[in-house]
């Protein structure tokens, strides 16, 4: 991704003025100065506080596809599952910036997958490549969702519909959907799970 999903939606600053310095090191990726304001200064940070945009700097961070400061958020109290003014949650946010690392590191520290924004959309629903869907589908597998996993899995041409008899025994799992969801591969015809 050459962009920044910030620069794309027009991102800017929070209005409370205490937390000017920390808005603009969120904005700039700047980790050293976020690290340093979080340290000596967070008694007067506000964390979760939603800029004029309704986002936090999770979610800020989260759309610039930064680690790091994803990471000293979360360990300094952020709130992931605060949504902003459309409903979405950080974990929305690393979906649409396409960032999986975040979006594991999210659901890996109890991000809700299954957290519905303002117009009924999930997180998955939010995906823009095959990989985020995939990835999403086995961690929605793994908590139990396998219906719903199967689901966008078959929308997005990725496995083969489920036969209509009940006589079909193909239970989704994680590992079904790809050996390595780490590739740098397309997925292939080979590569579709088919239950025919």
């Amino acid at each position: 991704m050459n962009h920044k999903f910030s620069e794309k939606v027009g991102l800017t600053r929070w209005s409370s003025n205490s937390n000017l310095v920390f808005n603009q090191a969120i904005l700039d990726g700047d980790v050293t100065k976020v690290k340093f304001l979080l340290k000596y200064c967070s008694q007067n940070l506000s964390l979760n506080d939603l800029n004029n945009r309704g986002m936090t700097p999770l979610q800020q961070s989260c759309c610039n596809s930064n680690l790091q400061i994803v990471t000293l958020l979360l360990d300094h109290g952020a709130d992931m599952e605060k949504a902003d003014d459309e409903g979405q949650t950080a974990l929305h946010m690393a979906v649409m910036a396409n960032s999986i690392k975040i979006a594991k590191f999210l659901i890996d520290s109890c991000a809700n997958l299954t957290a519905m924004d303002s117009k009924g959309r999930f997180p998955i629903d939010l995906a823009v490549d095959v990989k985020m869907v995939v990835f999403l589908a086995k961690e929605m597998t793994a908590q139990g969702y396998e219906e719903t996993a199967r689901m966008y899995m078959e929308k997005w041409g990725l496995i083969a519909p489920k036969p209509d008899d009940d006589d079909f025994e193909g239970p989704l799992s994680p590992v079904s959907f790809y050996d390595d969801n780490s590739s740098d591969e397309s997925p292939s015809k080979e590569n579709k799970m088919d239950f025919t």
